[in-house]
């Protein structure tokens, strides 16, 4: 069993798997849920590793943005701070939302289709590729 370490490694763990069940046709409710998951924990490793804590109140912000699933919010969090100057929100919001309405039922749930899948997929590669030029960019 392999030591996982950060939330970049289980974010790349997810991705491989999506990447399969794309490469395999499956285009489900599922896709999306992981899009927006590995989105997220590649955005949260951003902010663990690049966020610096001075005082008590930069701590608590930190703390309460990882409790987020919401990329708006991460996004909003990691440009209000400057942590990455090439995001872009747009593509990454593609993947947004999903976490809950393509997961349980209620008055905002869905079913997807393969554009959503698609476009949820874009924002997927989109953020590796740039929190992995970030990340080299700190070192």
């Amino acid at each position: 069993m392999k030591n996982v370490d950060s939330y970049y490694d289980f974010a790349d763990s997810s991705y491989y798997t999506l990447k399969r069940m794309l490469d395999a046709g499956i285009f489900e409710n599922d896709c999306c849920v992981l899009a927006n998951s590995i989105v997220e924990r590649y955005l949260k490793h951003v902010i663990t590793v690049l966020y610096d804590v001075n005082n008590d109140e930069d701590f608590g912000r930190k703390a309460v943005i990882l409790k987020s699933h919401s990329l708006k919010g991460l996004c909003g969090f990691i440009n209000h701070n400057k942590l990455m100057s090439e995001l872009n929100h747009d593509i990454i919001n593609q993947a947004d939302g999903y976490h809950r309405s393509a997961r349980y039922p209620g008055d905002d749930a869905i079913f997807v289709t393969n554009d959503d899948v698609n476009s949820a997929w874009q924002a997927v590669e989109y953020c590796k590729q740039a929190v992995d030029n970030a990340l080299t960019k700190k070192d």
